[in-house]
């Protein structure tokens, strides 16, 4: 072979090797380096969601029993954060920390409570509520687990309680009926029936509104009628695992958002002419309500505003309607 030819040949090889090297190509042959670095990902990741819960975790043992906001005149209960040793709550006065203790400053008046001021709270039984308190958010007290009976001072001028039940001060809203009612000592609802506690309940004539949340998770309530109830907020009797039965005043208008969801024992509901509005899953999950008595007609009560999936008992399955009727 001459020189010439010997050059040739020895410059063209590394591109036939180029081309062997591409034909043979496989993502197999990368996998030994992409192993190592998913062990290094997932070995941030964790460092990080440790390091996060660590974090949250600190903050949260590190919250001051009572957190307030200064208001107008007064001051405004915005967080409380139990340490297990009390199960009795006062608004009235301000708690400042004097060294390891919290003392009351009657200086200083709590004047509101923030929504979300107390929640999820295990330990709390009592609620007393001062006369200086004009303004309690919706969802103050929200799913107070232990929570028996709402106390309010006879000259606050905004509430009141009856029956350990908060109620505002002209007992138009109803506000909470208190998850662990049952337990109260004065609870004049309570009936035993076999083995069995249960509590019914009738409104009082002038309450028109019951607020969102009121009767949620309420236990052993098995029937509330409402005489004169024109609006029932989002999620009010939501999972009242008990209740078996609700009867609605004629005057009812507003149903809201998941208004009933989750009340697997309710086996019956009229709605009245009056109901112009109801909105989404209000019913989800009443899994033996098989009918809706409807005194509208079929045509009427499609002109009533439905929001999504307002009968639905599941994703797939709804409650028949039975239109025309009547009590």
């Amino acid at each position: 072979m001459s020189e010439e030819k010997e050059n040739i040949l020895n410059a063209t090889e590394p591109e036939k090797k180029s081309e062997e090297s591409k034909d043979s190509f496989s993502f197999d042959s990368l996998k030994p380096k992409i192993k190592p670095i998913w062990k290094v990902l997932f070995a941030v990741l964790l460092l990080a969601c440790i390091g996060a819960s660590l974090y949250f975790s600190f903050n949260a043992v590190s919250f001051d029993m009572y957190e307030y906001e200064e208001t107008d005149g007064g001051y405004k209960l915005v967080g409380y954060h139990s340490d297990k040793s009390t199960n009795v709550l006062y608004f009235d006065s301000v708690y400042e920390k004097k060294g390891n203790e919290w003392v009351a400053n009657p200086e200083k008046k709590v004047t509101a409570i923030g929504k979300y001021a107390v929640c999820c709270d295990e330990y709390i039984t009592e609620i007393h509520i001062g006369a200086s308190v004009t303004s309690i958010e919706e969802q103050a007290f929200y799913y107070s687990k232990s929570l028996q009976v709402i106390f309010v001072d006879e000259n606050n001028p905004c509430y009141r309680s009856e029956n350990g039940i908060l109620y505002n001060k002209d007992k138009t809203e109803v506000i909470l009926f208190p998850m662990q009612y049952v337990q109260y000592e004065g609870n004049t609802l309570k009936t035993q029936e076999g083995e069995q506690t249960v509590m019914r309940y009738t409104l009082p004539t002038t309450v028109k509104r019951i607020v969102p949340l009121c009767f949620a998770y309420a236990e052993n309530l098995v029937e509330v009628v409402l005489p004169s109830v024109e609006e029932i907020g989002s999620m009010a009797f939501f999972k009242c695992a008990s209740m078996e039965k609700i009867t609605l005043s004629d005057n009812t208008r507003i149903i809201a958002s998941d208004a009933f969801s989750y009340c697997k024992k309710l086996t019956e509901m009229f709605l009245p002419k009056a109901v112009e509005k109801i909105e989404h899953h209000a019913f989800f999950e009443c899994v033996k309500l098989s009918s809706l008595q409807v005194e509208r007609t079929e045509s009427e009560f499609k002109r009533v505003q439905k929001g999504d999936y307002w009968n639905n008992i599941s994703l797939t399955e709804t409650i028949k309607i039975e239109y025309g009727k009547s009590r």
